[in-house]
């Protein structure tokens, strides 16, 4: 992502909560549907197509790419969530800027 964008561009996550499960959610999707793909290649299929390179990601792979560029990241949601911003973070992986 961070390639596509100008320098300097704020990114915005918007339910932060939702987008991490909905994030998980398509990572462990992705991977069912690879392992089930090797499983018809075990029995005579074709061996699937390696696509590593463009699988989802987690929340947290992403914002550190995102870090990485030094592109500032805005949280909003719609409930006060009660956790220390820090905290809350260091649950993703590595820390980030809070604005």
């Amino acid at each position: 992502m961070p390639n596509l964008v100008r320098p300097g561009t704020h990114v915005l996550l918007a339910d932060p909560e939702r987008i991490r499960t909905r994030a998980a959610d398509l990572v462990r999707t992705g991977e069912e549907f690879l392992a089930a793909s090797w499983m018809a290649a075990a029995t005579g299929g074709r061996a699937p197509i390696d696509l590593g390179s463009s699988a989802y990601r987690s929340l947290g792979d992403v914002l550190d790419v995102v870090r990485d560029a030094e592109l500032p990241i805005w949280r909003v949601a719609s409930f006060e969530s009660g956790e220390n911003p820090e905290e809350a973070d260091a649950h993703e992986g590595s820390s980030a800027e809070w604005h």
